[in-house]
């Protein structure tokens, strides 16, 4: 399981403007961990959806 700070350590947030879509991808983020979906796998679905996986360095 991902703790929320890993998000942000790792990009996961990036790209989220503002506080409320910053806590909206918290808590997204954080319920699909607890299911169970694996880092790498929510690393690229959100590259995917903000466009910028080339400059992740993923």
């Amino acid at each position: 399981m991902t703790r929320d700070d890993d998000f942000e350590r790792e990009g996961l947030l990036e790209g989220a403007e503002g506080e409320e879509a910053r806590r909206a991808r918290t808590e997204l983020l954080g319920q699909l961990s607890r299911d169970g979906v694996p880092l790498d796998e929510l690393k690229r679905a959100v590259y995917a959806d903000d466009g910028d996986e080339a400059s992740s360095g993923a």
